[in-house]
């Protein structure tokens, strides 16, 4: 009976510590389990507040990157060729002119505005010009010069008819002084020469104002001429117009300037009868 009761004894311990360990195991496992239930609402919490954070910030722009400007560009390209200068003193320096060059010209900001011309006011200063400052070409040096000049500025006033051309030609011709004119034509006075100075005398002269000259400058111009060489027989080439214009210097009754004389008014007669 002993036995029977401690081994009884023995099981039933058994019994109990099997149940206590089934116990321990089951507690074990639910503590586990609460841990796992109450970590997944904070981490689902954690990632659904981030996200309102998210969505509650304000919306930023990207930044804006700046262009540069004209002048940057300009300098960059001075900087190159520079640099580039450095390496090949002998190109370098056309080389980064040429890229400063092309900087100006690719931007439209680094050159001036054009501003539009006005072709009629244009026109009108240019008349208003010519009008006031008629250009009157330099004392000729040689005959063949001015029988050129004169040729050119006679056909232009419409052969001395042109009264807005008659102070240039008359500035022209007292380039050269009456007294003068055998000395500068010598023998190569031609017959249109002289034909057109002996209209020019009564054009620009006899018939002009009293400033001009009048008919005593028309005089001494006619004295001048007389005194060249074989002006009588150029004389004879002349036309009818040109003899008339001569005729009336004459019949005008004037004196002629110093240093001419009542004797050169007679050689002259004589000339260019």
């Amino acid at each position: 009976r002993a036995k029977a009761s401690a081994a009884a004894a023995a099981k039933a311990r058994k019994r109990r510590e099997a149940s206590q360990a089934g116990r321990d195991a089951g507690s074990d496992n639910d503590a586990s389990s609460d841990g796992d239930e109450e970590d997944v609402p904070v981490r689902a919490r954690g990632k659904a507040g981030d996200a309102s954070a998210t969505q509650n910030q304000p919306a930023v722009a990207p930044p804006i990157p700046e262009k540069p400007s004209a002048a940057t560009e300009a300098g960059k390209a001075a900087v190159d060729g520079r640099a580039a200068g450095a390496g090949d003193a002998g190109g370098g320096t056309a080389e980064s002119g040429q890229n400063v060059k092309d900087a100006l010209q690719a931007s439209p900001q680094a050159q001036p505005p054009r501003r539009a011309v006005d072709a009629d006011a244009a026109a009108r200063l240019a008349e208003r010009i010519s009008q006031t400052a008629p250009a009157v070409p330099p004392r000729p040096r040689t005959t063949v010069e001015f029988e050129r000049t004169w040729r050119t500025l006679w056909r232009k006033s419409s052969k001395g008819r042109d009264a807005a051309s008659a102070p240039t030609l008359r500035s022209y011709l007292e380039h050269l002084a009456p007294a003068d004119l055998a000395t500068f034509f010598g023998e190569n006075l031609s017959d249109e020469t002289l034909e057109t100075l002996a209209l020019a005398a009564r054009g620009l002269y006899l018939h002009a104002d009293s400033s001009a000259g009048g008919a005593p400058r028309a005089l001494s111009l006619l004295c001048g001429l007389a005194r060249v060489r074989r002006v009588d027989m150029v004389w004879m080439l002349a036309g009818k117009e040109a003899k008339l214009a001569a005729g009336e210097v004459f019949a005008a009754g004037a004196q002629p300037e110093a240093p001419f004389g009542p004797a050169d008014v007679e050689v002259a007669r004589r000339a260019f009868a």
